[in-house]
């Protein structure tokens, strides 16, 4: 008969894999660097066909999608000229 594996066992044979040091699921800059600020979500809302569009772009420019709506939220808040619509 064959025991099933228990949590022990699954932490033992975690500690035998190889660590992921390379890994980082954040930008580049902040995951080179020491992290000085705490970063929070912001839920944006598209269509399938806009979130589509979205990927797609990443894929073309070589990026993510994480990292092209960064880059938009640092162009409109870096807009000097910048007027509120009333």
């Amino acid at each position: 008969m064959h025991r099933r594996p228990t949590l022990t066992n699954a932490i033992k044979a975690t500690r035998r894999t190889p660590s992921l040091s390379g890994v980082s699921f954040q930008p580049a800059e902040v995951a080179t660097g020491a992290q000085s600020e705490i970063r929070c979500g912001v839920l944006v809302r598209v269509s399938d066909d806009v979130r589509r569009r979205l990927k797609m772009t990443a894929v073309q420019r070589g990026t993510t999608v994480q990292t092209l709506l960064l880059e938009a939220i640092a162009t409109i808040l870096e807009e000097p000229n910048f007027t509120p619509k009333r």
